[in-house]
This record gives structure tokens, sequence and C-alpha cells, in this order.
């Protein structure tokens, strides 16, 4: 994930209390703003519907440079979310290990938490899950506390690609510079970190925070940092430089 302003895992709590003042601040009117979904229940052999037709750019600076479709469904068991990537000149993603650093390059990233509370304005997530999926079809899984929002003192706990019950593909289209990335998340992982009582199945009703992202490459990098690729959000994070772990800024998603 997008990291670089307000994120440092060894910052002083004392420190932690500056920025987090700062970067709440920052980002205050995204929260009050944060855009919802309702996501209906899963067709069988019916592909996700899409429900974002495009992203802006995480600073909130104006639209995403490449066309970003999310389609998303749900079944009792799992959330659905289907990525289409366009516009993607490069493709890359170097890493091919599960739980490496995959963020580093082109990736699309799911962050969702149960929503406590009615609405963005008065709850943020301090506990989510951060799924990623290069163009290759390597995953990253991790359960993320995030005390401030910002992404200042984060830390994280790594899930085992094979012990997290994700089922994942994706399709690259060379010629037509794109990809698809299919994903199913089960609740239980998603609700799991978040000492819910009932953390195996869904019901219509139930209520989630969350964003969607994507990494551009403008050049084939490494590493990617501003002056190098796009950053996009769902529901920007109004952070310059890019910064993804801001979950003041998460959606409301609705399952119906």
């Amino acid at each position: 994930a997008a990291s670089f302003l307000c994120v440092n895992e060894t910052v002083t709590h004392k420190m932690a209390r500056l920025f987090s003042a700062f970067c709440l601040g920052a980002v205050a009117a995204a929260a009050a703003a944060a855009p919802s979904l309702d996501i209906p229940t899963c067709e069988v052999g019916t592909a996700p519907p899409t429900l974002v037709s495009g992203l802006k750019l995480s600073s909130g600076e104006g639209d995403f440079p490449a066309k970003t479709s999310v389609g998303l469904c749900w079944t009792k068991e799992a959330l659905v979310v289907k990525y289409d990537a366009a516009d993607d000149t490069y493709l890359r993603n170097d890493y091919s290990e599960c739980n490496s650093d995959t963020y580093n390059q082109e990736v699309v990233e799911l962050f969702i938490s149960p929503r406590r509370k009615a609405s963005s304005s008065d709850d943020f997530a301090t506990k989510y899950l951060e799924v990623e999926i290069t163009p290759q079809n390597t995953m990253f899984v991790a359960h993320i506390r995030n005390p401030y929002g910002n992404g200042t003192d984060i830390s994280r706990v790594m899930v085992g690609c094979d012990v997290s019950g994700i089922s994942h593909h994706t399709d690259i289209d060379n010629e037509g510079k794109a990809f698809v990335a299919n994903v199913s998340v089960p609740w239980n992982l998603i609700n799991g970190h978040n000492d819910n009582k009932d953390t195996q199945v869904a019901a219509a009703g139930d209520k989630y925070a969350g964003n969607f992202f994507r990494v551009l490459m403008h050049k084939s990098v490494s590493i990617c940092d501003s002056s190098t690729c796009a950053y996009g959000a769902w529901s920007p994070t109004f952070v310059t430089p890019p910064q993804f772990h801001v979950s003041k800024a998460f959606g409301d998603l609705h399952l119906v």
C-alpha cells in the first residue's frame, strides 16, 4: 500500500499524536464526503455488477488517469470483487511470492472492516483487512492495526495465502494493455480481526467500511513513488505524497 507521508512504524507515541492531529485534520473533509455503495447478492453464473466505474487520484487532485472499474457482490460466505484495470502500459509487478512487497509496483487493493457505527462521520476503522493482487496474480493479505486512522504507528499481522481462504485469479491482456483480477474474500477473514461474535457469515443489512485502490506506472520502475506512478482510490484520502492507510476516508459498504 502507498505509504509515504504519516507512516513510520517506529515513530514514538509523542510523535504519533502530532502526526495524528495533522493527518486526521487533513482528511476531515474526506470523511464528511465519503461515498457509499449498496452491494447486491451474487447471482450464480453472473459476474459481479460494476458498482465503481472510475477512480480518483488518492490525493483528491483529479481523476485517476487509467480506466478502472470494480464489480461487487456477496454471498453468505464471501465478498466477491472483480477489478477491471485498463490503460496499463507496463503490466509490471516483479514480486512472485505471497506477502512480498507487492505494493511497490502495479497492484489493485482492497481495505475493508465491519462498520461499528451508523456512518463514516462518527467512526473510523482502527483494524481492517488489506488484500492486494498483482497483474500476475501474486497476493498480499494482512490484518492491519491503524490506531490513529492515518497510518501513524501502523502495524500488521500477515495472513498466509494458503490459509486465508481467499480465492483469486487474474487475466492479463498484453495486447490490450489491461488485466482483470477476481477475488473472493471470506467474511470470517474480514470479520475475525474485529472481535465480532458472528464472524462466519454475512446477511442483508450488514454494514462495512472500506476503500479500493490501484497503483499504475508512468515509468517502468522497481519501486514506485509519486513521480513515477499514479495512485488511485475510490474514496480519496486527500494526503500528498500518496497515502492509502487513511481509514477516516473509508466509504460505506452496505449489503442489500
